[in-house]
């Protein structure tokens, strides 16, 4: 039952093992059979006991201060990039022609960002933010930012009808379920109340 060895009698295996008990040593090695199984289905236990104890080891090493400043040696760009930005938005706002630089160079996701910094809302950044959802696949997002830019910002109200008809203006060229027409369409839903005037 068990250990897996071949079929061979009891005296010639204390021979080989060096016992010159024979027959009587046979409980013997039932014993260490019994200890070999025990120790190898220990082993994969004890393994994942010094995983654990070195997993902890690790957390406890890499969290001094020396581990964080030996591998923050490589992380500097991206802190000094968090500070210039947190210091860019805490301390300043973006101007419009910030704004249009960044669309004209087609960084539309840095316009949605620069929506919530600029220094004066005005029509003009309206249509560059809505342009820039377009440019980005987002129509579906239209109606919903025109409705709470406006709630927001009421001096708005009347500059959608330039956004309005710069989408518009965009529709000939393009097919009928284009993002144009679906953005069109969410304003109509969405915003109705900000074209009533």
């Amino acid at each position: 039952e068990g250990v897996g060895l071949p079929d061979v009698s009891a005296s010639v295996l204390c021979s080989i093992l060096g016992h010159p008990a024979g027959l009587r040593s046979l409980p013997n090695m039932q014993v260490l059979a019994d200890l070999t199984a025990l120790a190898t289905s220990a082993a994969p236990v004890a393994q994942e006991f010094y995983l654990f104890c070195f997993f902890c080891l690790g957390f406890a090493l890499f969290r001094t201060e020396a581990a964080k400043r030996l591998f923050q040696i490589g992380g500097g760009f991206s802190r000094k990039a968090k500070e210039g930005a947190q210091a860019r938005s805490a301390s300043g706002e973006i101007s419009i022609t910030k704004l249009r630089a960044d669309y004209e160079r087609r960084r539309y996701e840095q316009v949605l960002e620069g929506w919530g910094m600029l220094d004066q809302f005005t029509g003009e950044a309206l249509t560059l933010v809505v342009s820039a959802l377009l440019a980005l696949g987002r129509p579906e997002d239209v109606g919903l930012f025109v409705a709470k830019a406006v709630a927001n910002l009421p001096h708005l109200r009347q500059c959608v009808h330039e956004t309005v008809a710069s989408i518009a203006a965009s529709l000939p060229e393009a097919p009928q379920g284009s993002h144009a027409a679906v953005a069109l369409r969410d304003i109509f839903e969405q915003a109705l109340y900000c074209l009533d005037q």
